[in-house]
């Protein structure tokens, strides 16, 4: 995508935090809009004047709080992948569960992992039942 059009989404970001700040009274500076995204006050007032380009580096740290201020297609304009929505929904519960819930999470995930590059599983399951 064209750095034009990332100062447009960046813009839009803006102008949505600051009026969700406002709803709930709080401060819409500048500075504190860099703090929310991820990066300091003098970079983004430099990005949004096409001072300087976005890297990927960045690119890729701003894009969920950007994306959760626009919508997802943040991420097509940044360039970035999206993340997996399954596991942000799992990210979003993990911490409401208890240590005993947790756990059993991760079993089960471990259950479901994929084959590895070289077709090996390496799950604790398949790897007991491998011991002699």
């Amino acid at each position: 995508m064209s750095d034009d059009q990332i100062i447009s989404l960046l813009e839009s970001a803006l102008i949505a935090w600051r009026t969700k700040q406002t709803k709930a009274r709080g401060n819409v500076s500048l500075s504190s809009f860099a703090q929310e995204i991820g990066a300091s006050r003098s970079l983004v007032s430099m990005w949004l004047l096409g001072e300087r380009p976005v890297t990927l580096a960045y690119r890729k740290k701003i894009a969920k709080p950007i994306a959760d201020l626009v919508g997802p297609d943040a991420y097509e304009i940044l360039e970035v992948v999206p993340p997996n929505p399954y596991l942000q929904k799992i990210n979003q519960l993990f911490e409401h569960l208890s240590p005993e819930h947790q756990r059993q999470l991760a079993e089960q995930a471990e259950k479901y992992q994929t084959k590895t590059d070289n077709g090996e599983r390496s799950s604790r399951k398949r790897k007991a039942s491998e011991k002699p």
